[in-house]
């Protein structure tokens, strides 16, 4: 009868990781339209709901990319380059990372642009 439980309980908790998981795969997907698609600055009010789905029981750096690229495009670049250098401490290696740095940088901090470009880069296998 306890494992019976035990099983039902395991069960539940799997089916709402799942959904959560698949909720926050679906912001992820609006996210990328917005952050990279739309042809308009999103809206703040979406944005921060999708980020907030997308980064529920998320360990992945990924809505905080979103996140710096949203901001730079709605005009809020300070902010988009102080997010995208947070990812950037946390994954030095996050090649997806610097080059975002470096765009987002690009017209307003040309040494924080410069140096990403650099990393990036360093870090591209390409560029080896």
């Amino acid at each position: 009868m306890v494992a019976r439980v035990l099983l039902v309980v395991a069960a539940l908790v799997a089916g709402t990781w799942l959904v959560v998981q698949a909720r926050a795969g679906r912001a992820e997907e609006r996210l990328i339209e917005l952050a990279f698609e739309a042809p308009e600055p999103p809206p703040q009010a979406e944005s921060e709901r999708l980020l907030t789905q997308a980064r529920r029981w998320n360990p992945d750096r990924r809505p905080e990319l979103f996140e710096g690229v949203i901001l730079a495009r709605q005009g809020r670049t300070r902010e988009a380059i102080a997010t995208l250098q947070a990812v950037t401490r946390a994954e030095p290696a996050n090649l997806e990372a610097w080059g975002l740095l470096r765009s987002a940088a690009a017209d307003t901090d040309p040494a924080i642009a410069q140096q990403a470009a650099a990393r990036a880069r360093a870090l591209s296998p390409l560029g080896r």
